[in-house]
């Protein structure tokens, strides 16, 4: 396998959208359920759905300093809207919009939930250089269920999973959310891809050392600057200004794992994480996943 240089940052849509590449090139991605998954843009995504709130705006995440997403998130309180913004203290300075915790786990998932209908989640971080530098996926669904879920997690401070059309959502800690990777990395028959910032977790190295010696070709790709796991698997990294800070698997050419969880002890144990499996992915999905993995080995 060549490691060769990231492309430059895409973006496709499930479902009666389109896919941007350096926001020209669109193809769409059809599914049964309302899913959007962007990997770039985020600063205008962002921006724009928060401002086009007219209720509510949830959000939990590690990092939140991004100026415009912290003035809009103030004028959406000065006109009455609920507003509520749950953080890392490690990550976020203190601002009046931000609600700062400090556990040994990191406040790591990153949820923003709009009028309790609209969720995205994913690997990017509400600062600057997150929204406009580093390469992450995020995916946007539009359903009250999946919203009040996620909220209803926000709220209590628990984990949780759904089921929900072809998806299954985690919010963690969460006992099964581990075994649900194992039992796809395990059951993977011709083909794993992984990209990920992090990967250290024993369990999921041991799997995917385990399909690689069975005959499935097991493609990695882990950003260059963070710590390497030891494992026979040949590694490969992107190139460029950003991080590679996405954490998604192509399971099969059928199941893609997204969300906020880098595949480590930590993320699965003590961090406050969320991610969603699609399972069963139709040949049209699958054409242009093929067409997003492609994005990191030209």
């Amino acid at each position: 396998m060549k490691c060769a240089h990231a492309a430059k940052k895409f973006n496709f849509v499930i479902i009666a959208g389109f896919f941007v590449f350096i926001g020209i090139k669109a193809i769409s991605l059809q599914s049964p359920a309302p899913l959007q998954l962007y990997s770039s843009n985020f600063k205008h995504l962002f921006c724009k759905e928060l401002n086009k709130a007219s209720k509510s705006i949830d959000l939990i995440t590690y990092g939140l300093s991004d100026p415009e997403i912290l003035a809009i998130l103030s004028k959406k309180k000065a006109a009455g809207q609920s507003v509520f913004a749950l953080c890392d203290a490690r990550s976020t300075p203190k601002h009046p919009m931000t609600t700062r915790i400090k556990k040994s786990g990191l406040n790591h998932a990153k949820i923003a939930i709009i009028d309790n209908h609209l969720t995205y989640l994913g690997s990017a971080n509400f600062t600057t250089t997150s929204l406009e530098m580093h390469h992450n996926c995020v995916l946007g669904i539009d359903s009250e269920k999946v919203a009040v879920f996620f909220k209803q997690m926000i709220d209590e401070k628990t984990g949780g999973h759904l089921a929900w059309e072809n998806l299954d959502l985690y919010m963690l800690p969460e006992k099964t959310a581990l075994d649900s990777i194992l039992q796809l990395l395990d059951g993977a028959s011709h083909s794993i891809k992984v990209a990920m910032f992090t990967l250290s977790h024993p369990k999921i190295i041991s799997s995917l050392e385990n399909a690689l010696s069975r005959g499935v070709h097991v493609e990695l790709y882990i950003d260059r600057y963070t710590r390497q796991p030891k494992t026979k698997l040949e590694i490969c990294h992107t190139k460029g200004p950003g991080l590679l800070h996405h954490k998604w698997a192509l399971i099969d050419d059928q199941h893609l794992v997204i969300g906020s969880s880098n595949w480590t002890k930590a993320a699965f144990t003590k961090n406050r994480e969320a991610f969603a499996i699609i399972r069963y992915l139709s040949q049209k999905q699958l054409s242009d996943c093929r067409i997003l993995w492609k994005q990191l080995t030209l």
